[in-house]
This record gives structure tokens, sequence and C-alpha cells, in this order.
């Protein structure tokens, strides 16, 4: 799990993600200051101090609808589908698949790339 100033930048400024999130117990959260990542047990309300920090899996389903994700199995993720890939190989300043996946997201659901210190519409 990339818990980086830089993934931690990345998902902040990832408004459209972070309006959606719904918080879990298992998050991992980091503090937009001091950038400490913890935890978020549920038992206390989620931070608004904090900043979700979304794992690779849960970038997969923002991008593939649970009701799609059958389908696409074989053809988008197991085989990572063609565009993925070719993102990753224009893409190869970020560190971490997490920031890979993250800027996938964003780009083909929001139409946004980042441009070091926010997102931005391509």
């Amino acid at each position: 799990m990339d818990i980086s100033k830089e993934y931690i930048l990345m998902s902040s400024k990832a408004i459209e993600i972070q309006k959606e999130h719904k918080p879990e117990t298992g998050d991992f959260q980091a503090n937009r200051v001091s950038f400490k990542v913890t935890v978020y047990s549920g038992k206390y309300g989620f931070n608004k101090k904090k900043v979700w920090l979304p794992r690779q899996d849960q970038l997969q389903e923002i991008l593939f609808s649970q009701k799609t994700i059958k389908a696409c199995f074989y053809r988008d993720i197991h085989g990572l589908s063609k565009d993925f890939y070719l993102f990753a190989f224009q893409h190869p300043e970020f560190k971490s698949f997490e920031q890979l996946w993250l800027a996938f997201v964003m780009s083909e659901k929001y139409n946004k790339i980042f441009e070091g210190k926010d997102w931005i519409i391509k």
C-alpha cells in the first residue's frame, strides 16, 4: 500500500473520488498536514481532517461497477485491458500501482490528469 506524500496529495486532490467514498473499517486514511497514516476502525467517525487513501482493489471497483465486474473479469481485470497497459507505459512518473490506478481511474472516469499538484481536465 502506497503511503507516500505523493499518493496522499494525489488522493486528497481527487475530490470526485473523495466525495463518493463511504468509509469502511480497514480503509487507509492520512492526516493532510502530518501525513501520518492510520487505518479506519469504524469506532469513531471518519475524520474530516484526513484523506482516504484508496487501495488498488477499491480503485478497480470504482472503474468497474459491481454489476459488470464478472462480465469484465477476463477482458478487463484478468487481462487488465490494453488501455491500462498503454496508460502505464505512457506514465512512468507514477511510482506505485496505487498512483497508477488512481491516475487511470481519474483519466477514464473523470477525464482528468495529474499535473504535479492537482487534477486538471485533459
